[in-house]
């Protein structure tokens, strides 16, 4: 799962990512998972306002709000909620003494810098066509004869339009209490 990976080494890559505890970590890591989920029926009636009317397809709208939110909330179990503790594990948050420098009191402005991170990565191609080719293999099935097309071409554009409009870091910041 590259998409897992580039997660890790984003993490990895900052020192700073100020974590207090293991808990913390496994408490925070699947909230974003959990928002996802509790906004997936908005963001597809969103997409269908916003995406379906710069494409040609007379489908979208129904597609859109047929397929997106169960999508969504797929990719947010699987490469988000199912792998905290990996992820957490990962960026060494529970397998280091509190002591470690790494784990530090997270600022504002720390927080602000991981989420604006991990939307670019969350939205960069390589990124998405992971996500595209789990989608293939595991939401489309032959009782959605369109899905696969509906996946190659339309989840890309429609993903990184939703995650440039809702994934704010810093309002995610202040959701988290990191940001007032």
């Amino acid at each position: 799962m590259k998409v897992i990976f580039c997660i890790f080494a984003l993490f990895c890559t900052t020192q700073t990512l100020g974590f207090e505890s293991c808990e913390e970590c496994l408490e925070t890591i699947p909230l974003i998972g959990t928002w996802i989920h509790e906004g997936a029926d908005d963001i597809a009636s969103w997409l269908e306002e916003n995406y379906c009317p710069t494409v040609e397809d007379e489908e979208c709208a129904m597609h859109v709000n047929e397929m997106y939110p169960t999508m969504l909330e797929m990719i947010a179990e699987e490469f988000i909620i199912l792998n905290s503790v990996r992820i957490c594990n990962h960026v060494h948050a529970c397998d280091l003494k509190e002591t470690d420098p790494i784990l530090k009191e997270m600022t504002c402005q720390d927080c602000d810098r991981i989420l604006g991170d991990v939307r670019d990565m969350l939205t960069d191609r390589d990124q998405v066509q992971e996500m595209e080719h789990w989608l293939e293999r595991h939401f489309c099935t032959e009782e959605i004869p369109h899905c696969p097309r509906f996946v190659r071409t339309h989840f890309y554009p429609m993903h990184e339009m939703a995650m440039r409009h809702f994934l704010h870091p810093h309002d995610n910041c202040v959701r988290l209490g990191y940001c007032q």
